[in-house]
């Protein structure tokens, strides 16, 4: 049950609405002491939330993820040679592995 749906639950009660009308006895400022203590912390509860949400949005923004897929793409041409066949018909672009490792890991970004 959240805070909400509590305060709404005792303001329907039938002892709600009658003490809360007649202050016969203490009941009634006890139930608008409970629904003032639950609509706080309710808020409080709402405020730390949207805080915490701004915090990690700008943390997400302050550290964005770093991998240039254009540079990678350069650094893996650049990296390339010509290997030929056996037939001696044209070769095809071939990338040493570790240096095809190397430079995904990186994401195209010196290190």
């Amino acid at each position: 049950m959240e805070e909400r749906e509590a305060i709404a639950k005792l303001k329907e009660t039938t002892d709600y609405r009658y003490s809360h009308y007649a202050y016969v006895n203490d009941t009634g400022k006890a139930f608008d002491m409970a629904i003032k203590a639950l609509e706080k912390q309710g808020l409080e509860k709402r405020k730390s939330e949207k805080s915490m949400r701004i915090e990690a949005k700008k943390l997400i923004e302050e550290h964005p993820t770093v991998y240039d897929v254009d540079k990678a793409v350069s650094e893996l041409q650049d990296k390339s040679f010509e290997r030929y066949g056996n037939q001696g018909m044209g070769g095809e672009l071939v990338v040493n592995f570790d240096d095809a490792v190397d430079i995904v890991k990186r994401g195209g970004v010196d290190a």
